[in-house]
């Protein structure tokens, strides 16, 4: 079973996703944060709630763009933690030039990151 965490400011968009993904048998959405704040705090609760050590979650799908703390901000700081988990960058920006900037920004963090 995949378990994953769905941190967007929209609930809108977590909803569509996470009815989406309930189709799936294999995936389980275990959690959902609107903001830099809750994620942290929902990952706390899930990692303290396992007896097997593992992390909160396998996936978290994350939106770039958070009110307050930026995606990059939670990923860095999960980096800095050794969070071994996988992280799904979405984003609704419809401007090529701040795709691609996102984009190597991510890429950096991911090198950074596995290194």
């Amino acid at each position: 079973m995949i378990r994953v965490i769905l941190c967007d400011d929209h609930a809108l968009i977590r909803r569509g996703i996470r009815d989406t993904l309930s189709d799936a048998s294999d995936i389980e959405v275990v959690g959902e944060a609107g903001d830099y704040g809750e994620l942290r705090a929902l990952m706390r609760t899930l990692a303290s709630g396992r007896d097997d050590g593992k992390a909160a979650a396998d996936v978290l799908l994350l939106d770039i763009h958070l009110p307050g703390r930026s995606g990059l901000d939670v990923m860095h700081t999960l980096k800095d933690e050794g969070n071994p988990i996988k992280v799904l960058v979405v984003s609704m920006s419809t401007s090529g030039a701040t795709r691609s900037c996102w984009c190597r920004r991510c890429a950096r963090w991911r090198r950074v990151a596995s290194t």
